[in-house]
């Protein structure tokens, strides 16, 4: 499936307020946004409507369905020696694909790790992620892990399968956080398939708006020149503010960072 929100303006559906979830699309519709992104697979996620209705709501408050999030909870069973935990949390995994084929979400984001005191990545996380992989061609999703921790689970794993449908997720604090910035950017930069933009402290991931932490936003904007997708802010109020200011202020952010990569 391919990317039909063309460097379009989008933010995650979840910005830091407690609101229901219809109030939320609209208020991101109203602030100029065009598109949003969902977390998928929870009970908080699911409060409001079934899986069955939520792209449709979406949808149908005008913003284009992005990608969902899927959990990352027991991802490093994954890569488990034991087969029957692998297996049951690669299950889940298989299934979200399912679900994106099903609501026609052309993206699936999904983390590899959870912490950094872990194995080097080996034959177990190969297995799982060869029947990832699998499922993505045969639905044709695109799958877009998102660097963590630990970039050498990102290099293992695209570099081991050749895959259109297996691409990249840059988030661009836990790259400030964990590397050098754009290191990993630059490295897949051609599997590049969606990103998740905020800013931080250096200390940790605030989820700041983009240019209101110490990230150097020249020489990551001079790193997206080639992508065409969504600019996603994965951003979260910090301070008093009210919703719609937080949006407002948002939108700014968002433009501001189009402006820099395509002018």
């Amino acid at each position: 499936m391919k990317n039909n929100c063309s460097n379009c303006l989008g933010i995650y559906s979840f910005f830091g307020f407690r609101l229901p979830l219809i109030k939320k699309l609209e208020m991101i519709k109203k602030s100029g946004f065009d598109s949003t992104t969902l977390w998928w697979g929870d009970e908080i996620a699911f409060a409001e409507a079934s899986k069955d209705d939520l792209p449709a709501i979406v949808r149908d408050k005008g913003l284009y369905l992005e990608n969902i999030h899927v959990p990352y909870n027991d991802i490093n069973k994954l890569f488990s020696p034991v087969v029957t935990e692998r297996n049951n949390i690669l299950n889940k995994y298989l299934g979200w694909i399912e679900d994106c084929a099903l609501y026609n979400i052309p993206i699936m984001v999904m983390h590899v790790t959870d912490g950094s005191s872990l194995p080097e990545p080996g034959k177990y996380l190969h297995e799982s992620f060869k029947k990832i992989v699998q499922t993505a061609e045969q639905f044709e999703i695109n799958v877009a892990i998102e660097n963590t921790e630990r970039n050498d689970y990102i290099n293992f794993l695209l570099n081991e399968f050749d895959s259109d449908y297996l691409v990249f997720c840059y988030d661009s604090s836990h790259a400030q956080l964990h590397c050098c910035e754009t290191d990993i950017l630059i490295k897949w930069n051609h599997r590049l398939a969606t990103v998740h933009l905020s800013d931080n402290d250096g200390k940790k991931d605030r989820h700041w708006l983009p240019g209101k932490g110490i990230i150097n936003w020249d020489k990551v904007c001079n790193n997206l020149t080639n992508y065409h997708g969504c600019l996603t802010l994965e951003t979260f109020a910090r301070v008093n503010t009210t919703a719609e200011k937080f949006l407002q202020q948002a939108y700014i952010q968002a433009e501001w960072i189009k402006n820099k990569i395509y002018n």
